[in-house]
């Protein structure tokens, strides 16, 4: 076995997880169907077992193994040499492995080298002599069963008219269009859309048809519609009961002898004693800022046509 030095940092972090892993209950439950297997004690005791090292002293010389593989399939295997060489050693266990992979295990449940000989991961060890005892179930064998039974290859045979016919439905995991689904559905946050069965032809049938939802402003109360942006001058309008601004002006300008008429420009002048109280006149906000043909300035008193 390599002499290794402490881990440290990420070296460390990876040791300990892979320690994590190890469960010496599963170890104990494998060495126990090895001897049933092989009908001896092996050494050490499976009881005096409690680490990860004491399994190693008795898997990592590879006889074990090796006789193991040949009592669940004869001759799968040649005899593991019994010598304390680290090469015959390393040798037996490789021998294991490629046994394994030839009685029909799967590559990824073998375990490597290192992991036993170097006591790298022996999680992995435990793990592929699971293995090997539920493929030794599945193949027949009639000695002591161990782990799970595997799977019979059931293979379907379809004919093309059911090949044809399959790919006309949507499968569950696309949606499917034989049960009910979310189609057509508003998305989520937005108001129910109750309409006629015909919107384009019918008249709304109950007065939601025509309110719009409070989520989203209202046409039944005051709103901002109609305000000037924001930053813009306000536009303050005359405004008559009975006729236009402009007309409504011109009276007045008539009436007042203070108010004379500019003939050049088209512009009157109003003196400011005949806006006594501004206030209680009423005003009117044409909308987005555009303003009808006569505009009175407060400050310079002008009527602008």
């Amino acid at each position: 076995m390599a002499n290794r030095g402490p881990s440290y940092g990420l070296s460390l972090e990876c040791k300990q997880k892979i320690e994590k892993k190890f469960d010496i209950q599963r170890a104990r439950d494998v060495l126990g169907w090895m001897e049933a297997v092989l009908g001896r004690k092996l050494h050490p005791d499976v009881a005096s077992i409690d680490s990860q090292q004491d399994l190693a002293k008795v898997l990592k010389d590879g006889i074990v193994l090796c006789d193991l593989l040949n009592v669940i399939s004869p001759g799968a295997v040649r005899p593991a040499k019994k010598s304390k060489l680290a090469f015959h050693q390393m040798e037996n266990i490789e021998l294991f492995t490629k046994a394994c992979v030839a009685y029909g295990m799967h590559p990824l449940d073998v375990f490597q080298v290192p992991d036993l000989f170097e006591t790298k991961a022996m999680f992995s060890v435990i793990n592929c002599l699971h293995a090997l005892g539920s493929l030794a179930k599945k193949k027949g064998f009639q000695g002591p069963s161990f782990g799970v039974k595997l799977s019979d290859v059931n293979k379907r045979k379809f004919s093309e008219q059911q090949i044809t016919d399959g790919k006309k439905v949507i499968p569950m995991q696309a949606g499917t269009n034989l049960n009910p689904s979310q189609s057509g559905m508003t998305p989520y946050g937005q108001g129910r859309q109750i309409v006629p069965s015909d919107p384009l032809t019918a008249e709304p049938t109950t007065p939601s048809h025509t309110v719009i939802s409070l989520q989203y402003g209202t046409n039944r109360l005051a709103s901002q519609s109609g305000m000037t942006p924001y930053g813009l001058g306000r536009q303050i309008l005359l405004s008559s009961g009975s006729g236009s601004v402009r007309s409504a002006s011109i009276d007045e300008a008539e009436a007042d002898p203070k108010r004379s008429q500019s003939e050049s420009g088209g512009t009157e002048l109003i003196g400011n004693e005949g806006l006594e109280d501004k206030d209680t006149q009423e005003m009117t906000h044409q909308p987005n800022g555009v303003c009808s043909d006569d505009v009175f300035d407060v400050s310079g008193g002008l009527l602008l046509t």
